[in-house]
């Protein structure tokens, strides 16, 4: 039906009816980016991250891709957040506001079904209002966000950076995820880049070991260097250079041998949606490889 021909009280009512519908159709879409993440799906598309699949596949901007994935972060581990986004009473915004705040102050389940309650159906502003008084209750400042690292003494540096919205919502998951402060984030994340790295070149500099198969998962020091000079220090699928791993191209557990033409760098990601597309989201889950 056009909207230039409805009447007034038409325009109003049937104006309410398509943002109830609107919002419904957001749950839908967390709810779907939940389960492609959990697949690994945007992996067969060589995106490296869902954030990019979000961006570049389905074409939001960064910021609203940002909102919906973190909203779908918090509602994992908040029942009531999806509750709430699912029967439309609880805004991206707000979503996004609590969601910061869970990751700054020590919440119990009950204090967050109240929280999250009393949020529902207010504007962003008194959303702000009402989770500050949150703060100031528990004795929490203000928020100190990824752009800046504190120093504590002399053997510290301080740096300001500006950070893109995947980089953000990246740290803040992990952030949540580990339970550190900001500083030990970056320090994670800084050891878990530079690890395998000097792990793989350690291993493939080595002076022995020089057999062309491995026995059993073991991967010989010239087959890993072999490997690493081929696929050129990236993942086959979607060329990241972040937590290669070596993978079978014939699974280890199906009879796949430890020999250069059956191996391949993949990132974790990518690594991780290959083995669910061989044995099932849930073999995976409970740790089958």
């Amino acid at each position: 039906m056009l909207a230039h021909k409805l009447s007034d009280k038409h325009l109003l009512k049937e104006t309410k009816k398509l943002v109830i519908a609107e919002k419904k159709l957001t749950a839908q879409v967390i709810e779907h980016l939940q389960e492609v993440e959990s697949r690994k799906l945007y992996s067969d598309l060589k995106y490296g991250s869902l954030f990019q699949y979000c961006v570049q596949e389905l074409g939001y901007s960064e910021d609203a891709a940002y909102r919906r994935i973190n909203a779908m972060r918090v509602a994992v581990h908040v029942p009531i957040v999806k509750e709430k986004i699912q029967k439309g009473e609880l805004s991206l915004s707000n979503t996004n506001l609590f969601s910061a705040l869970n990751n700054e102050v020590e919440l119990s389940k009950k204090e967050q079904k109240e929280i999250v309650t009393k949020i529902a159906h207010m504007s962003k502003r008194e959303c702000e209002r009402e989770l500050h008084r949150v703060r100031e209750h528990k004795g929490v400042g203000k928020r100190t966000r990824p752009t800046q690292v504190r120093t504590e003494n002399s053997s510290h540096v301080r740096v300001s950076l500006s950070l893109d919205h995947e980089t953000f919502s990246a740290l803040e998951s992990i952030q949540q995820h580990k339970g550190f402060s900001l500083e030990e984030t970056v320090t994670y994340l800084v050891k878990q880049e530079r690890a395998p790295q000097v792990a793989m070149l350690a291993k493939a500099t080595r002076p022995k070991a020089r057999k062309l198969v491995g026995k059993g998962r073991y991967i010989p020091v010239q087959i890993r260097e072999n490997v690493l000079k081929r696929d050129k220090n990236r993942c086959v699928k979607c060329s990241s250079t972040y937590k290669l791993q070596f993978d079978h191209i014939k699974p280890f557990a199906l009879g796949g041998r430890s020999e250069e033409s059956n191996l391949r760098l993949l990132c974790q990601s990518c690594n991780r949606r290959q083995a669910i597309k061989v044995f099932g989201v849930s073999k995976v889950k409970g740790g089958v490889s």
